[in-house]
């Protein structure tokens, strides 16, 4: 069981804490808004009113003991304080929520190992599966690469995956398959597609956009 503390409990913050709570994570819930707070107490096991800007504050809350951080504070300078005072005493891993490059550029600078726009990412993820229907999902692991889940398309079902010979045609990577209640890993793919066969499929955006776009003209 890994403990993490989650730093701005707004929507962001909130769902976070109760997702990674509900993963079998410990989880410590801050925000300096009492309403926030109380929003959770209910919710998560260890939610607290402090500010996150005060180093002592955060010495204090043993945070050096954890195994991560997210800074989900939304307000600039208050997420560049955190950030770097969670770095500043120890935290081995800070996930920072950007809302801009240049803030995003600063949270790196002061240490963040990870910086993230949950708002965009989201917005990715939402326009990949309106403008193409057979995207099941979508998730960016880079500025121009990302993860698609991929329905099979019909006129590709009952051929292997080396008839279909996407990878070499689409400059993409299967890395898996799921069917039914089975994932079946990219290099064990021998078996002939079926019918809602799913593929996850990595590379990049562009190369994904053209599979997919194939995908729906075909179909």
């Amino acid at each position: 069981m890994s403990e993490y503390i989650v730093i701005g409990l707004g929507t962001f913050g909130r769902g976070l804490a109760e997702e990674l709570q509900s993963l079998g994570n410990e989880v410590l819930g801050i925000d300096i808004d009492r309403g926030e707070v109380q929003a959770l107490s209910g919710t998560i096991r260890q939610v607290i009113e402090a500010d996150a800007t005060s180093e002592e504050t955060l010495r204090e809350l043993g945070v050096t003991n954890l195994d991560g951080a997210v800074v989900a504070i939304g307000d600039t300078e208050p997420s560049i304080m955190a950030t770097l005072l969670l770095k500043k005493i120890g935290v081995p891993y800070v996930i920072a929520r950007a809302t801009s490059e240049l803030h995003a550029e600063i949270l790196k600078l002061v240490g963040a190992n990870r910086v993230i726009f949950p708002e965009r990412e989201m917005a990715a993820r939402l326009a990949h599966q309106i403008g193409v229907p057979e995207v099941v999902d979508y998730l960016s692991i880079s500025t121009d690469m990302g993860i698609s889940k991929l329905a099979v398309p019909n006129h590709l079902v009952g051929m292997t995956s080396r008839e279909a010979d996407l990878e070499e045609r689409f400059k993409v990577r299967i890395v898996a398959m799921i069917r039914r209640d089975r994932v079946i890993f990219g290099t064990s793919i021998t078996e002939r597609f079926e019918a809602r066969d799913v593929l996850i499929v990595s590379g990049r955006d562009e190369d994904l956009a053209d599979l997919s776009h194939y995908a729906k003209d075909e179909a």
